[in-house]
């Protein structure tokens, strides 16, 4: 702002007449700037420093290509003996221009050591990630663990807890080496080695026999231990005199063979006979059960035995029968005769009021056969005349 001289008037920066009084109005000079303090330095000044810059440039790069080459000191004087820019005193191996550090102290510089972190490892020769120290397998990236030192990995080892075991070819649960059938699922143990697998051996305790066709527990090999004669028929098994019949349905097994019947003793009551002393006689029959029925084969009669009431042997019957013949049918009788009139039937059996034989079913696998009763008192129809002992044999015709 401006001031007129003459009037006192203020006006603007610019104007150069005051407009009150016409006075030309001198023009502002600024006052001069302040000169600024400059510490001055000669150039000489300024020379020694940029030599001394150059002198500690050179020095550091000469020190640095002294280290690398292995002597020599650093700028502080640090010794650097592999010069791999690590100062021994920081060097874990100074010696080692590869290495400088080793985190856990395994004696393995980090740089070289695949478990760097881990003091028991520091290799990993098949990059399994498991290191060689604890890798039973070294060198083979598939394998790391055999569990029960056989020398197989537990990978691939079928039984990795077992160390008589390592392989199960047919997957049967069963290890190869102690397998008898190894290609076989359906079979492990062959208990008499003949060849053939227990589940199918019939016989897995005898190597004479494997097979029993029929299932009665006679093996079909004819010359093996107790031999089937007739391997598909379940009720027989031997022919003790080859006649072709089995010896369960043979009636004889030694060759032809019959049936041997008598009575070897009779006892009456002593009051059978009306009409005085009992004159008993006897009668033996044999029937044959063939072609769905009861045949008769052989029969006899005994002569009369006059006013007796005790009798040895009385009477006695052979007969030949079939070899094939299954079942025979005895029935023994005992009749008084009369004189003067019909022959009473002497009661055998006390049990039934309309039977009054002894008899019975007999089958030729059974050696003989006896009866026993008790003499009956009274001379009822359910009340027994008398008894007998009797005998039914098989004997060699």
């Amino acid at each position: 702002m401006k001031v007129c001289p003459r009037c006192g008037m203020e006006l603007s920066d610019d104007a150069e007449v005051c407009g009150k009084c016409n006075t030309r109005l001198p023009e502002i000079v600024p006052p001069p700037m302040p000169t600024p303090v400059v510490k001055s330095m000669s150039k000489k000044i300024i020379a020694i420093i940029a030599i001394v810059v150059v002198a500690v440039v050179v020095i550091a790069l000469v020190s640095y290509v002294v280290m690398r080459q292995g002597g020599g000191a650093g700028i502080f004087g640090e010794k650097d003996s592999d010069g791999d820019g690590h100062p021994d005193g920081e060097d874990a191996f100074p010696n080692d221009s590869s290495e400088w550090k080793d985190s856990d102290n395994d004696g393995h510089g980090d740089n070289s050591d695949a478990f760097p972190n881990n003091p028991s490892e520091w290799k990993d020769s098949d990059s399994d990630g498991v290191g060689d120290n604890a890798d039973a397998f070294p060198n083979d990236s598939s394998e790391t663990k055999d569990s029960d030192n056989d020398g197989v990995g537990d990978n691939a080892d079928a039984f990795p807890n077992d160390a008589t075991e390592t392989k199960d070819s047919d997957n049967d649960g069963v290890g190869d080496n102690s397998d008898a059938f190894p290609t076989n699922p359906n079979e492990q143990y062959d208990s008499d080695n003949d060849g053939v697998g227990n589940n199918a051996d019939a016989f897995p305790y005898d190597s004479t026999q494997w097979a029993d066709r029929d299932g009665d527990g006679y093996g079909d090999n004819p010359s093996g231990n107790n031999p089937d004669a007739f391997p598909d028929d379940p009720t027989e098994w031997k022919d003790s005199d080859s006649d072709g019949i089995g010896d369960n349905d043979d009636i004889y097994d030694s060759g032809n063979g019959g049936i041997k019947v008598y009575i070897t003793s009779y006892q009456g009551d002593g009051s059978s006979d009306e009409s005085g002393a009992p004159d008993p006689y006897f009668n033996i029959s044999i029937y044959a059960y063939e072609g769905g029925g009861w045949k008769l084969i052989g029969g006899k009669t005994s002569s009369v035995y006059t006013n007796q009431d005790a009798i040895d042997y009385p009477l006695t019957l052979t007969i030949d029968v079939d070899d094939d013949i299954p079942y025979v049918y005895v029935s023994i009788s005992a009749t008084d005769d009369d004189f003067w009139s019909s022959d009473d039937t002497i009661d055998l059996n006390g049990t039934s009021t309309s039977i009054y034989s002894a008899h019975c079913y007999f089958y030729p696998a059974t050696s003989s056969y006896s009866s026993f009763s008790d003499d009956g008192r009274l001379d009822l129809a359910d009340e027994m005349d008398g008894y007998i002992v009797w005998y039914c044999q098989v004997v060699e015709m």
